[in-house]
């Protein structure tokens, strides 16, 4: 049976040699500082045309970003954590936390799950001991959530990459180079075992004569 699940963009802006901040632990909104206010618009637009943002639970703590949009109100956040080790203070939690959904496992801690549940977020379980990512598509996608926005960090792409859900991934190429080895990736992992995944061009789009946005669609082969 063919898994339904929502269709998955990932979109994220990274240095010319792939890193998405300088150091590991270290704030992507570092990058954030040193660009014109076109090099959001991709961002911002495809907000408007998702249901879902989806980020990880480090972005959530080392960035706390609101995860919202102006234009579409009703834009869902999950967040996956297996730990659920997210402060209560998060903005996600403070700004229309009824758009909020965590994503966790069975097993998580039971007194965290009431008190997020106290915020007016909204928890999902899908796995026991380890996070089944294929379960929580499967579930967004009977929460009527049908593109889904990835904005998260390296671990969590290559998550997706991994378990084959990705279908999209726009690359915002930013004119500098970071040139530290163990800052994160833009997919962060141990590989796939025995072969790559390829991709396939779909557009290249100059953006202010400053940035390149390259879109490519993912080929999964058996």
């Amino acid at each position: 049976m063919k898994l339904k699940k929502p269709k998955i963009i990932i979109l994220s802006g990274i240095s010319i040699d792939g890193k998405m901040t300088i150091k590991r632990g270290f704030s992507s909104k570092f990058f954030d500082k040193m660009l014109d206010k076109e090099a959001f618009k991709p961002l911002l637009e495809l907000r408007k045309e998702c249901d879902g943002i989806m980020v990880g639970r480090n972005t959530v703590v080392i960035d706390n970003p609101s995860l919202t949009s102006p234009n579409n109100e009703n834009l869902k956040r999950i967040i996956p954590t297996s730990s659920l080790r997210i402060p209560l203070t998060a903005k996600i939690f403070r700004i229309h936390p009824q758009n909020t959904i965590i994503a966790t496992i069975s097993s998580a801690n039971k007194k965290k799950i009431r008190k997020i549940l106290k915020t007016g977020a909204r928890v999902i379980f899908c796995g026991k001991r380890r996070l089944n990512f294929k379960l929580l598509m499967n579930k967004l996608y009977n929460l009527g959530i049908r593109t889904l926005l990835v904005e998260g960090g390296g671990l969590l792409n290559y998550s997706l990459l991994y378990n084959r859900l990705v279908d999209e991934i726009r690359v915002l190429f930013l004119p500098f180079v970071v040139g530290n080895k163990d800052a994160p990736s833009f997919f962060d992992g141990r590989g796939f075992p025995n072969k790559i995944i390829k991709l396939k061009l779909k557009s290249v789009k100059m953006i202010a004569r400053k940035y390149i946005l390259v879109t490519y669609s993912v080929i999964y082969e058996r």
